[in-house]
């Protein structure tokens, strides 16, 4: 505020020293000196009062809303519950804060909750609010109770409750200031509930994902390495080791996000064994940027798109064919860009309209299992991600399909 204040009064010195110039007929420097030494002590003056209102308003108001915003992004427990009544029970005037969910109060917290009469007012106010989904207000021995439920999409989530002191120098401005938190409060837990939903959401598709990959390409696999046997026991015999690397991995992935290094050491695995499979008519192409390797990714994000490039693009194609894998780190954007292509067949714009199609829309079982796939990880983005990030695909028929992944660095 003092430093607004300064500024402020340079540009006005300068001003008005130019304007009384032109009106009084005194030395320019005389002039400036004394109108600039007026506006700074006008300034300090001005910042001063704006700094003890400030100061003022702010041990009567409530604290920063988006202050306990981190702690209810995982919903409310009686941890968050707790910190977030104590934050409420600081302001001046408040003797008791209760905080409630569907079913409970989950926290009592301030100067007065150790005493039986305000406990039981400010329990009973909260019970009150959510069971009636509207504001509570009743007078109690010691002071005022105000309530508010925590209500969202006419939906009520819970309760927030306070016991005012007689001592209490704004009565209505900290109950007004209390509707309003409530009103935050309800707010940011629907964000939690949503932001849950997706998770487990997110959660379900990668199991759907983890079950797709493993029997559709394991008895091909077995041919492969059947076939290898005689002439070749060794390579057969890698082949094996390749297998039982990707299904552990598969079988111990943890959690949505895991380094890229985890999902390029699976993406190598699988392609190894389907270089075995194919021989001379798939070869592969890596360029990958060290940097990217310690960066967080969804789990089976890039793998389901490289396979697609050999089951559809190299396998149906006549002679051999290249699968490019790319990953490059952009500091600029903060953003992490993967590119799978081949030269395979390729396909119309209308198929790639159709891959990208969320599932359950418009008879989404007929475009197959590489529909699924690709549906799969677009989807999982959008969940974890926003609009912002996802897949892009480029496709020309008899010419390939390059899949663009966008993630933000993290």
């Amino acid at each position: 505020m003092l430093r607004i204040a300064a500024a402020s009064a340079g540009l006005l010195t300068v001003l008005e020293t130019i304007v009384l110039h032109s009106l009084v007929r005194a030395d320019p420097v005389s002039l400036a000196v004394a109108v600039g030494l007026f506006n700074a002590v006008l300034a300090v003056v001005v910042g001063r009062l704006s700094v003890a209102q400030v100061g003022f308003s702010g041990r009567r108001g409530l604290p920063s809303v988006p202050e306990p915003f981190p702690v209810l992004r995982d919903g409310l427990n009686r941890e968050t519950a707790h910190q977030t009544a104590d934050m409420l029970a600081r302001l001046e005037g408040v003797r008791v804060v209760a905080l409630a969910d569907r079913e409970e109060v989950l926290a009592v917290c301030g100067p007065g909750a150790e005493d039986q009469e305000a406990r039981a007012a400010v329990v009973e106010a909260a019970a009150a609010a959510r069971s009636a989904g509207r504001p509570q207000r009743r007078p109690t021995g010691t002071g005022l109770a105000v309530a508010y439920p925590l209500a969202h999409r006419r939906e009520v989530l819970g309760a927030l409750a306070m016991v005012l002191g007689s001592d209490c120098p704004a009565v209505e401005d900290v109950s007004r200031s209390a509707e309003l938190f409530a009103r935050f409060l309800a707010m940011q837990l629907e964000l939690a509930y949503m932001d849950q939903q997706a998770r487990l959401a997110a959660e379900a598709e990668l199991r759907a994902l983890r079950a797709q990959i493993n029997p559709h390409f394991f008895f091909n696999t077995l041919n492969t390495v059947v076939s290898y046997l005689r002439d070749e026991p060794e390579t057969a015999r890698r082949i094996l080791l390749r297998l039982a690397d990707l299904f552990r991995m598969n079988m111990e992935l943890q959690g949505q996000i895991i380094p890229f290094a985890d999902e390029y050491q699976y993406i190598r695995d699988y392609l190894f064994i389907e270089q075995a499979r194919f021989r001379d008519r798939l070869r592969v192409v890596y360029d990958v940027d060290p940097q990217v390797l310690k960066v967080g990714v969804p789990a089976l994000s890039v793998q389901p798109i490289v396979e697609n490039a050999v089951r559809h693009g190299i396998a149906p194609k006549n002679g051999p064919g290249t699968v490019e894998i790319r990953a490059r780190l952009d500091l600029l954007t903060l953003r992490v860009h993967i590119t799978v292509r081949d030269d395979g067949v390729g396909m119309p714009s209308q198929r790639v309209a159709e891959l990208l199609r969320p599932r359950g829309t418009n008879g989404d079982r007929r475009t197959g299992r590489r529909g699924v796939g690709l549906a799969n990880v677009a989807e999982r983005l959008r969940r974890l991600y926003g609009d912002a990030y996802g897949l892009q695909i480029d496709s020309v028929p008899g010419r390939g399909t390059t899949v663009h992944l966008r993630l933000p660095l993290r």
